[in-house]
């Protein structure tokens, strides 16, 4: 096994329940176009009934100097932390931390039903898009961009680790808008890739332009992994399978079932390459709001050794395991198909 280390630290205003609701508060509420509009002596106080003690916090994350009666930002400050993604991580964050103080009993057990009014997994709601035209668009183009907050963050780290044959026909199977894909065929020029997720999904990838490096290589289709029949790449069957991230929202039996179905799907000698997050990398996750996340999901992470022995006797071995330790650990599993028989 090797290993690869890069562990950003989370931002200052994750850190406390009083920062993630201060800086949710300013995005809700367009405040941070104010604050960037803001004349030289300050933004008034009196333009917006916020208590002094929100003023305060701003002031105490380093994005502007609180005077008596107005705030003076910090116009670098407010222009780094006031972008889309932040406040998409912020919209989670707050979810997540809500989440935990009032589901502890569950999110914090290895069993249990999932409440019914947990926020976390309304939002992640895959009925919302199991239509390209959802009643909901709103709801699915929110997680949808969210999972593409965490790909960007996690991507170049992950793929880099990847090491792909020769003319690769990929299938990713849940990859969202495809920016893993195309972080993959970035780095392997002459390999190909199809993006297999839900109709709601793939009407959101004209919303992430791919990379001029990938254009005419990479294309999705849409489907339900319930129901459907996977893709062929290219016209044949693919010879590697990606699930990046996908496999610890399945119950153990369900997971089992994809894989088995992957395989056989897949070309003789083809690859299965399973990404997801390492299970004991949680132990020592402190359990702070700039982890609740993280913490959401603890329970469901599997070790590499689970899917290694969910696979059929023979139907497949374990030719790669690489750790990249990013906000948490995560680990790359290879599974490569035995030769035992035609794809279907």
């Amino acid at each position: 096994m090797s290993t690869s280390r890069t562990e950003p630290a989370a931002p200052l205003w994750c850190q406390s329940l009083a920062s993630i609701s201060c800086i949710k508060a300013a995005f809700d509420i367009g405040l941070w176009d104010e604050l960037r509009d803001a004349e030289e002596q300050g933004y008034s106080l009196a333009q917006r009934p916020l208590s002094r003690v929100f003023w305060q916090t701003l002031e105490d994350l380093g994005l502007g100097r609180l005077d008596a009666e107005a705030f003076v930002p910090d116009q670098s400050a407010i222009i780094a932390l006031a972008t889309p993604e932040n406040r998409i991580k912020a919209e989670f964050q707050a979810l997540a931390a809500a989440d935990l103080l009032e589901h502890g009993a569950f999110f914090l057990a290895r069993d249990g039903e999932i409440p019914e009014d947990s926020r976390v997994f309304q939002f992640f709601n895959y009925a919302d898009a199991t239509s390209a035209t959802p009643k909901a668009p709103h709801r699915v183009a929110a997680w949808v961009d969210y999972l593409a907050y965490c790909a960007v963050r996690e991507n170049d780290r992950l793929a880099d680790a990847v090491q792909l044959p020769a003319g690769a026909r990929v299938l990713e199977i849940g990859g969202n808008v495809g920016l893993f894909a195309d972080a993959l065929l970035q780095r392997h020029s002459t390999a190909q890739a199809v993006v297999f997720d839900l109709p709601g999904v793939i009407a959101q990838t004209p919303n992430f332009p791919l990379s001029d490096a990938v254009r005419g290589r990479l294309s999705f289709e849409a489907g339900d992994l319930r129901y459907d029949r996977l893709p062929r790449v290219g016209g044949e069957a693919p010879s590697v399978v990606v699930f990046k991230s996908v496999l610890h929202d399945w119950p153990d039996a369900t997971a089992q079932g994809i894989l088995a179905e992957a395989l056989d799907h897949l070309a003789p000698g083809g690859l299965v390459l399973i990404v997801e997050r390492l299970a004991e990398s949680f132990h020592a996750l402190a359990m702070t709001p700039a982890n609740a996340h993280n913490h959401a999901f603890t329970r469901f992470y599997r070790t590499p050794q689970w899917y290694i022995d969910a696979v059929a006797k023979g139907q497949a071995v374990a030719t790669q395991l690489d750790t990249v330790n990013i906000d948490t650990g995560f680990f790359i599993l290879g599974l490569t198909k035995t030769p035992s028989g035609e794809p279907s």
